[in-house]
This record gives C-alpha cells, structure tokens and sequence, in this order.
C-alpha cells in the first residue's frame, strides 16, 4: 500500500529533501532518546512554524514511536523478570529499538524522509496528528 501524505497525495519514500541545516538538526536530536526527542520537539513547534517541514514532521513522529518502543521494551523486562527466558524477549526488543535509532538518524542526517523497517508505516500512521 502506498503512503499518502497530509494532502492524500503519494509520497515517494528514500527521497532526499532540500532543507535547511536547522531542519536536519531538530529531525536529528529527535532520535537521542526522549530527551533528545523533547528538544527536538520544542524546536520543531516554535510559535512560527518555520521549522515544521515534511522532513522534521516526519522524523518527530518516527522518534517518538522508537522512544516509545524503548519504554515498552524497559515495561516488559520488568514484568516478565520472573518468568525464565522473559527477559530476552525485552533484549530482542530493545535491540529492534537500538537499530531504529541508528538507522533513523542515517536518515535524519543525510536529509531523507525513509520509512524505518516493519515499524515506520505504523508509527507515520498512529502519530499523525502531529504536523
């Protein structure tokens, strides 16, 4: 299934985008961890919305599903300590979480609007509302 944008138009993904440095900063420090992600938060929503761009919607949203699946994967160890072999399924996931990371800032810094494997449709689609 294609991936429409905020207008319902096709979006082409793996595309660079023409943006400003600050843009490409904010869609970076999103990525480092959720702090980093409130950062890059405040920045992206100034009261001008000069810095709310497809490239930095974007990443906002993919950053916020990779914190979020971080803190899941922390839930989920505490949880399922006690249960033999519980706690690797929460290594598996943080893993995951740790290769999204990287690969979502590959892409934060080389200015590209690229989906992150299995998860990234879906985080595009349950954060939408940020824009």
């Amino acid at each position: 299934m294609e991936r429409l944008d905020e207008n319902n138009q096709p979006v082409n993904e793996n595309k660079p985008v023409v943006a400003s440095s600050q843009e490409g900063t904010i869609a970076t420090i999103a990525y480092l961890w959720f702090l980093g992600w409130i950062i890059a938060y405040v920045l992206w929503n100034d009261k001008n919305k000069q810095n709310k761009t497809e490239l930095t919607n974007f990443h906002i949203r993919q950053a916020l599903g990779v914190n979020i699946l971080v803190f899941l994967s922390y839930g989920i160890g505490q949880v399922f300590t006690f249960i033999p072999f519980g706690g690797i399924f929460s290594t598996l996931i943080y893993i995951a979480a740790l290769i999204f990371v990287i690969i979502g800032l590959i892409s934060a810094a080389n200015k590209e609007i690229k989906l992150l494997p299995v998860v990234g449709q879906l985080f595009q689609d349950s954060f939408k509302n940020l824009k």
